[in-house]
């Protein structure tokens, strides 16, 4: 027989902090476990955490089903995001956050993540590096075709597939293979992004 027991249901984007930027994030995960834990839940349910288009607010329309949108990385968590950073955000964003536009977020929080990246590409250690190619060689059997996805899109400044190039909208492989080359940055930010949300994810 099953054991009953109860659970809440709450979109990511929905839990807030008093520090944040408008919008819930990975880490805020922490205190809501402890809190449904405190009340005797046994189960946190989420929406969707996967990565959307710009613009689409619904989670069941995504881009990848395997992806975590990188919005939902907590940006102040990962190194090379300095406080100062932080604080500017959160001036610009409203301190507190409580209604911030879409349009507005995604901006502030696309900059402290390519700060971010910016920092781990020229100062990573060699053990952090390591790590980072560890989990695109695990995740090989979709974060390849998708980081090359992303960077493609940001490329055709998010048009359909359907109007690239022929050949890329093909699949043919000596297009991959330069699109791969010429935005070889942009996939490994990509990828980069990725190893964040699935860390603090875990």
């Amino acid at each position: 027989m099953l054991q009953r027991s109860a659970g809440i249901l709450i979109p990511l984007f929905s839990l807030r902090a008093a520090d944040d930027l408008g919008r819930g994030e990975i880490m805020q995960m922490k205190p809501m476990i402890d809190f449904a834990i405190s009340i005797g839940h046994r189960a946190i349910q989420l929406l969707p955490l996967d990565e959307t288009a710009p613009g689409e607010a619904s989670p069941y329309s995504a881009l990848t089903l395997f992806a975590i949108d990188p919005l939902y990385i907590s940006a102040a968590e990962v190194s090379g995001v300095g406080k100062m950073a932080m604080r500017r955000a959160r001036k610009s964003a409203g301190d507190p956050a409580r209604r911030i536009p879409r349009e507005k977020y995604v901006a502030l929080k696309k900059e402290l993540l390519e700060r971010a990246f910016e920092a781990f590409a020229s100062r990573a250690r060699v053990r952090e590096r390591r790590a980072l190619d560890d989990f695109i060689q695990e995740n090989s059997y979709w974060l390849h075709d998708y980081a090359l996805y992303r960077a493609l899109k940001d490329h055709f400044d998010f048009r359909s597939w359907e109007e690239w190039p022929g050949d890329l909208a093909r699949r043919e492989q000596g297009a991959l293979a330069s699109a791969r080359l010429e935005l070889a940055q942009s996939i490994h930010k990509y990828c980069y992004f990725q190893f964040i949300a699935h860390q603090q994810w875990k």
